[in-house]
């Protein structure tokens, strides 16, 4: 393993310990369940998220296989290129409305993504 790819695989590891973490006390996020998992692997653009969502028996999996970050008149957006989930229903929605759609990142979270280097 070459040194960029081990700083990228900590940087990766860094972040993914701080979203995991600060979701479980995001009032926005914390109303609906609680993460238990976050990876994130910015080299080959994928994402893995395991959350305890309430009143539901098991853990709900969202794997984006592969993204994409664009940016468009000083306007970053994510594309999500391909993606999978554990409940069949909802991987089916996920497929037919969020897979090849452009969504605006906000820009608070903009200056984290310049900051880390994610885009």
């Amino acid at each position: 393993m070459g040194l960029t790819n081990f700083i990228n695989k900590t940087k990766d590891k860094a972040i993914s310990f701080i979203v995991e973490k600060g979701a479980n006390f995001a009032d926005d996020f914390t109303r609906y369940g609680k993460m238990i998992q976050f990876d994130l692997d910015t080299t080959n653009r994928k994402l893995f998220a395991k959350i305890e969502l309430d009143g539901e028996d098991e853990p709900l999996s969202i794997h984006i296989k592969k993204y994409d970050i664009q940016k468009e008149n000083d306007i970053y957006f994510i594309n999500i290129i391909e993606i999978e989930c554990s409940k069949k229903w909802l991987n089916t929605l996920l497929n037919d409305f969020v897979v090849n759609e452009k969504f605006e990142i906000p820009n608070e979270y903009v200056k984290y993504l310049l900051l880390f280097k994610l885009i």
